[in-house]
């Protein structure tokens, strides 16, 4: 899956946010951590997105298969996004 830059920012921004939760450093600790919990006001803390735009994303990544909503309002990311996390991780 190919992500535009802005994609990727915040992939890598909602990343950082559940690293920092869970004192991780880098995606792959995140295979330790069954819920990699997020949510928009994650993405708007860790970026220069606005609550709008983070909710945009969502709803994008979702589609995309990124995050999931687990319980109504209730986010995670999937497998999937820790796998293309750890692809762009360094770029």
């Amino acid at each position: 899956m190919n992500l535009n830059k802005n994609e990727k920012a915040a992939l890598i921004a909602l990343v950082r946010s559940c690293l920092d939760a869970m004192g991780g450093k880098h995606p792959s600790d995140l295979w330790n951590d069954f819920y990699a919990w997020v949510e928009p006001r994650d993405l708007v803390a860790y970026s220069n997105f606005t609550i709008n735009q983070a909710k945009g994303y969502f709803s994008d990544f979702e589609k995309k298969g990124l995050v999931m909503e687990h319980e109504p309002g209730e986010w995670c990311l999937t497998e999937s996004a820790v796998k293309l996390a750890e692809r762009v991780w360094q770029e």
